[in-house]
């Protein structure tokens, strides 16, 4: 993952709605009284969803999502590995604290059943986090749409992009060298008359750095 992390517009939509389906989930299945009146019908989250089935389907759609879930909040470098420690029974004076590593999402079921209030707290806390970076993040992609500089940086980066996706970049075959720099070349030309139409200053620097790049 880069150390600069700039979801786009579309990504931090989806993943605050993904972070309140699943913190409402996590609400109804825990059910505590001070804060599931906050969670969303059950009938929104679980279109399926019967009383008879509840438990189930709650569980089935919390494991579904926690996937996803991790990888957002890993992208955000919100902290959620934990760590509980299990101090010694007083009859056994000479062992040693065992410490126990957990993920709070990945682990969410295990940690839930070795403590049921601080797994709820912690994994609670962890998504509020989460939307907390990334409704900021909206924020800062609503006002890059109608910023040229990140329309021209994006695009000058294009020809990068397409290397990635078919697997040409830093390969160090003849071919693979010969397509990168085509494709190079083909994206410069382009975005010469682009900015030649637009009476654009062509930023050279940029495009020194990208014809630099192997």
């Amino acid at each position: 993952m880069s150390d600069f992390f700039r979801p786009n517009l579309f990504y931090c939509i989806k993943a605050i709605e993904h972070l309140k389906r699943f913190q409402d989930l996590i609400r109804h299945h825990q059910s505590w009284a001070y804060d599931v009146g906050f969670a969303r019908p059950i009938k929104d989250l679980i279109p399926e969803h019967t009383p008879e089935k509840h438990p189930q389907l709650m569980e089935k759609y919390i494991s579904r999502m926690i996937p996803t879930i991790r990888d957002i909040l890993g992208y955000a470098r919100i902290g959620i590995d934990y760590i509980v420690t299990d101090k010694p029974q007083i009859m056994q004076k000479d062992a040693k604290p065992i410490e126990h590593n957990y993920n709070l999402v990945s682990d969410y079921f295990r940690l839930r059943e070795k403590n049921a209030v601080l797994g709820y707290e912690l994994v609670m806390q962890a998504i509020e986090k989460g939307i907390g970076f990334y409704e900021e993040k909206r924020k800062e992609a609503l006002w890059d749409l109608f910023n040229p500089i990140v329309w021209i940086a994006w695009f000058i980066r294009l020809p990068i992009t397409i290397l990635d996706r078919a697997g040409i970049k830093g390969s160090h075959t003849i071919m693979g060298n010969i397509y990168g720099w085509l494709i190079r070349l083909v994206m410069l030309i382009i975005l010469l008359l682009a900015c030649a139409k637009l009476k654009i200053s062509i930023p050279w620097e940029k495009i020194g750095n990208l014809l630099g790049k192997s």
